[in-house]
């Protein structure tokens, strides 16, 4: 009886809820959008009201910046006119000083005497200058008084400004935080429903494996699939019942939020995406031996979302430092996969010889060297020249020994390049500096310098 009871109630659930819960989404969509059960609406949307709100608050302080920046400038304002003013002021008393020096020599000279015209024609030349500053100095000190007024003026007004915007912004405030709390209350509210759908889903999925113990995994399976099939759909029609009429006011919101959230998680999302890339044929795996732009170069230790772990190499062998590299290089810096050639690289040994060297004499030797140790002649090497060859865009030239000179300040450069593979990388060029060394000391026309070398990456 207990079973048949579970199994009615089961049943009615499952075909009722997609018929009774899309009306009672209807409900809460109205409720959300502040609309009425009778249709009549009581304002545009708390979403709308709410960005209208976030933005006039915005804008009213950036006013009150203005507003305060120009009673700063008032305040502080240097009133050019006075200055200039004071200036002429003391050229006036310079100049008044100066004739009255000037009078006095005149007094004391004879009108016979010859300096008494050339004191006198000075005389009226600082008279006149006296005159024309006193005008400009009459000038300025009206425009000073007139601009002092203006900037009382100006204070008083930008601190009633202030005020009615200090005032304005808190009320503004209040009602975003009014609003916000509403928001929030409605979005709490549409959470606990989907909550309760998805809990529904689990009680329902329990209630089936209970019905069905004794019966076959098959049918078990079935009829899960059915309930989370049946309850996924009555989540979604929910969803969209809910939000579909306030759908249209998300928007601006959503766009500032992901516009925002794009800008302030930009590289977490070029790794990401990079990662994703990564996966694919043209990324790289763990184990492979990659270089990254022309500085990083390693062996893929660990790949995460965000990051990928490089066990560092150092002409071919281990460090012991791990290097972090972000995802998102895979978009910036040029990759090179060794592996994907065969594990290979095109490396080279150099030697610097004294001008007065054998050249002809050091390049056969050093050819013979090269033949000898890396044995381009080997079956093995040339399995690996035809897959250089036919995977990896190389020339038949390019996996050919090669040795040539290059210019050098105080000697000759020569060099030998060859293909290695990257696990032999260091054994290779020991045997090849060792050998070269020895059969070189035999040979009195070849004179070293010094020798290096250096891996030159697959192109």
């Amino acid at each position: 009886m207990k079973k048949q009871i579970l199994a009615l109630c089961s049943l009615f659930l499952l075909l009722g809820a997609p018929a009774i819960l899309p009306a009672s989404a209807q409900g809460i969509s109205g409720f959300i959008s502040g609309e009425q059960q009778n249709g009549t609406s009581e304002g545009r949307g708390v979403f709308r009201i709410l960005l209208n709100a976030i933005s006039g608050w915005q804008d009213l302080r950036e006013e009150l910046t203005r507003q305060r920046a120009n009673l700063e400038f008032e305040r502080n304002f240097n009133f050019p006119n006075l200055q200039k003013w004071e200036q002429n002021q003391t050229q006036i008393e310079t100049l008044q000083q100066e004739i009255e020096n000037l009078r006095t020599q005149l007094n004391d000279l004879s009108p016979q005497d010859p300096q008494v015209d050339a004191l006198v024609q000075s005389l009226e030349e600082k008279q006149q200058r006296v005159q024309v500053l006193q005008t400009e100095s009459e000038r300025l000190y009206a425009a000073y008084q007139t601009r002092l007024t203006e900037q009382e003026e100006n204070i008083e007004t930008y601190r009633e400004n202030i005020d009615t915007l200090e005032e304005e912004i808190q009320r503004q405030k209040n009602l975003v935080q009014t609003y916000f709390e509403r928001v929030g209350w409605n979005v709490l509210f549409f959470l606990g429903i989907l909550v309760g759908l998805f809990l529904m889903r689990f009680v329902f999925a329990k209630i089936i494996l209970k019905l069905n113990s004794d019966k076959t995994k098959r049918r078990r399976e079935i009829l899960l699939n059915l309930n989370r099939m049946v309850f996924n759909v009555i989540i979604a029609i929910a969803i969209l019942t809910i939000l579909f009429s306030q759908f249209v006011n998300l928007i601006p919101f959503l766009l500032l939020l992901g516009t925002g959230l794009s800008f302030a998680l930009r590289d977490s999302i070029s790794s990401f995406l990079g990662w994703l890339v990564i996966g694919t044929d043209k990324g790289y795996k763990v184990g492979d031996i990659i270089k990254i732009g022309d500085i990083t170069y390693g062996k893929v230790k660990e790949i995460s979302p965000m990051v990928t772990y490089l066990t560092d190499l150092t002409r071919g062998e281990k460090s012991g430092k791990v290097i972090t590299v972000p995802n998102k290089f895979i978009f910036e810096q040029k990759i090179l996969n060794y592996s994907r050639c065969q594990r290979c690289i095109r490396d080279t040994v150099a030697f610097y010889l004294l001008p007065e060297t054998d050249l002809d004499a050091a390049k056969k030797l050093f050819f013979r060297v090269l033949k000898k140790v890396v044995k381009p002649d080997s079956e093995e090497h040339q399995k690996v020249a035809t897959r250089l060859q036919r995977y990896c865009q190389f020339t038949e030239a390019e996996t050919q020994l090669r040795v040539f000179f290059e210019p050098d300040e105080n000697a000759v450069l020569m060099k030998g390049r060859f293909i290695v593979s990257m696990d032999e990388i260091e054994e290779v060029r020991d045997q090849i500096i060792e050998t070269y060394l020895k059969e070189a000391q035999k040979d009195p026309d070849i004179i070293l310098r010094y020798w290096g070398a250096g891996t030159e990456p697959i192109k």
